[in-house]
């Protein structure tokens, strides 16, 4: 894949794997929250839980932007091969209408000269 200046390289991982992998982290640390809170039931265990779920929080928000940038960043790129293909195609069909031409012209000369 060729890299477009100003476009991140996107890695191969899909947006549902980024919000399983976020699901995952978020369950993680709730558990731990969770765990922590039931083993010391002390206001120490509630900070600790309140602080891993902020860090959930904040890691999730983090993970939806980095999805949603990757989004993006497919659909430029989507949007750039298409572009592309689209040039291609005019090309190619130019060069077939200038083939098509010569061939028409190239048949009624030989059929001037069977007459």
């Amino acid at each position: 894949m060729r890299h477009n200046p100003g476009v991140w390289p996107v890695p191969h991982t899909s947006e549902e794997d980024i919000l399983h992998a976020l699901q995952q982290e978020n369950l993680k640390l709730k558990t731990m929250a969770r765990l922590n809170y039931h083993r010391n039931n002390t206001d120490s265990a509630l900070n600790l839980g309140r602080d891993n779920l902020l860090e959930c929080l904040r890691r999730e928000r983090e993970l939806r932007v980095q999805a949603q940038d990757m989004v993006c960043n497919l659909a430029i790129q989507a949007k750039a091969s298409l572009e592309q293909q689209k040039s291609e195609i005019l090309k190619l069909q130019m060069k077939l209408s200038i083939l098509s031409n010569r061939s028409l012209r190239s048949s009624k000369y030989n059929s001037f000269d069977r007459v």
